[in-house]
């Protein structure tokens, strides 16, 4: 069991509370893998990203989800478990399976992020029963369902925040070079910045000197809109033969805000693999991709694999 899952299990019997007991708690944990090298906050962020817990960085509050299995498109009814994971309810989902010949589970780890666990049914009807017996909501196409309450990103600024002082480092986001550059003394460049404070935080200034909160992910897609940047998502149709699934491919180093990227993962179960020039989403069928890119003012590009049939399999999921 890799630290994510330990974190996911401890947090699933907990419940709720302070981000910064979270933060020493898995710094505890790091003492027992040396090669682990992963920021806490990254790892809260990747089980967030999954759908298992809620962060609010602002209060530095979080809490569990509520534990679902979400049955995925075009996977021959396979559906992932997301949420909180507690021991009672693993081990109520193993006692349940038994009952059925045709209903199995299995995990697929993705790197060092949180393992995948799903199952698997011959019909959905058996999917929806193990769900209710062991006391899991169950939610059909659950990357659709999160898609469909994204709207299209407010560019405005309404909540006022302090900058970094004349004193403090801070990094501008270089839009179009995809990269953070240090500035020194007060900053004057108008655009997303970067800088300590108990923690990385992002600020946005606006043409007049002003600052205001910023979300990072919303920063950046803000800054590639006000320069006039698209391309930054691309999405790629299944294989005709099937080989390859349907997937988004987003350039680094942007990320998607919270909600987009839930249903960019909630579409395969599975984090991203990230190359060394984007991060690749898997089974994500065309009218989530086309949600995901209007609500971050982008446009995705068609690549690969875009042959009528292929683009009718994508859009029907």
């Amino acid at each position: 069991m890799n630290i994510h899952d330990l974190v996911l299990e401890w947090l699933s019997e907990i419940g709720q509370g302070d981000w910064d007991d979270v933060r020493d708690g898995i710094a505890n944990l790091k003492l027992s893998y040396p090669g682990f090298t992963t920021p806490s906050w990254a790892v809260a962020s990747d089980l967030e990203l999954c759908g298992h817990i809620d962060i609010d960085w602002q209060v530095r509050r979080w809490s569990v989800s509520c534990p679902a299995l979400g049955l995925l498109p075009s996977t021959s009814l396979c559906a992932v478990w997301t949420g909180a994971r507690p021991r009672a309810l693993q081990r109520r989902l193993e006692a349940q399976l038994e009952n059925y010949v045709s209903v199995f589970d299995f995990r697929v780890a993705r790197g060092d992020g949180p393992t995948a666990h799903f199952v698997k049914a011959a019909c959905a009807d058996d999917l929806r029963r193990v769900a209710e017996e062991v006391g899991l909501r169950f939610v059909v196409d659950p990357a659709r369902h999160l898609a469909s309450q994204l709207a299209t990103e407010d560019w405005s600024l309404t909540d006022r925040a302090a900058g970094p002082a004349e004193f403090e480092e801070s990094e501008w986001f270089d839009a179009p070079a995809r990269n953070w550059v240090r500035t020194s003394g007060a900053p004057r460049r108008p655009g997303l910045y970067q800088f300590d404070r108990y923690g990385k935080v992002t600020r946005w200034r606006d043409k007049e000197g002003s600052w205001w909160l910023m979300e990072r992910a919303t920063g950046m897609f803000r800054a590639a809109r006000e320069g006039g940047l698209t391309g930054l998502l691309r999405w790629r149709a299944p294989a005709r033969d099937r080989s390859e699934p349907a997937r988004l491919e987003l350039v680094n180093p942007y990320i998607l805000p919270k909600l987009a990227g839930r249903a960019a993962v909630a579409s395969s179960g599975l984090l991203p693999r990230r190359t060394s020039t984007c991060q690749e989403f898997y089974n994500v069928q065309r009218g989530v991709a086309e949600s995901i890119a209007r609500s971050v003012g982008q446009a995705p590009i068609r690549v690969g694999g875009d042959s009528p049939r292929g683009q009718e399999r994508g859009s029907r999921g």
